[in-house]
């Protein structure tokens, strides 16, 4: 079999943006409950307020910190993406094509890679995608490959 080889996920500025817009407005109540502790309900709103954050946060910062790409060494293709990690077979990769599609997808930019494996579509989001479709032309000989033109140039379509 080949050697693994990992991809580190990309991650864009508003994904970033987003996360830091919800730590403030979950924070928000839980620094006014602070502000003026005499309120009735202070306890119960700081237990509330504090649990959103929490919850909010745990599903966020592992969607930061667990976010690759990686060829397994066994014929396989990993994507892990926070708690979420999903596995397939290389060799039923079809097609691989750019896109900047905002459905929801194992991604955390706009500039992704949409996949279609066997009868599954997901999108993912890799820092070096010429790396990665270079090895993905490389392992899968046979999927369709298509690649967005650079500005001024025509789009590259391999096979």
């Amino acid at each position: 079999m080949d050697e693994s080889m990992r991809f580190a996920g990309k991650v864009d500025g508003w994904y970033y943006a987003l996360a830091v817009g919800v730590n403030v407005m979950l924070a928000w109540p839980l620094v006014s409950f602070l502000a003026d502790p005499s309120k009735e309900g202070v306890l119960i709103g700081l237990c509330v307020s504090a649990l959103a954050l929490v919850l909010c946060d745990l599903l966020i910062i592992p969607t930061l910190l667990r976010n690759y790409v990686e060829f397994d060494g066994e014929g396989n293709l990993l994507i892990v993406f926070g708690f979420q990690k999903a596995t397939y077979p290389v060799a039923k990769i079809r097609q691989a094509r750019e896109t900047h599609n905002p459905l929801a997808s194992l991604a955390a930019s706009f500039d992704r890679i949409e996949l279609r494996i066997g009868y599954d579509e997901l999108m993912i989001a890799v820092r070096d995608k010429d790396r990665f479709y270079a090895e993905l032309a490389r392992r899968c000989p046979d999927a369709k490959l298509e690649r967005r033109a650079p500005k001024g140039g025509a789009a590259t379509r391999e096979q």
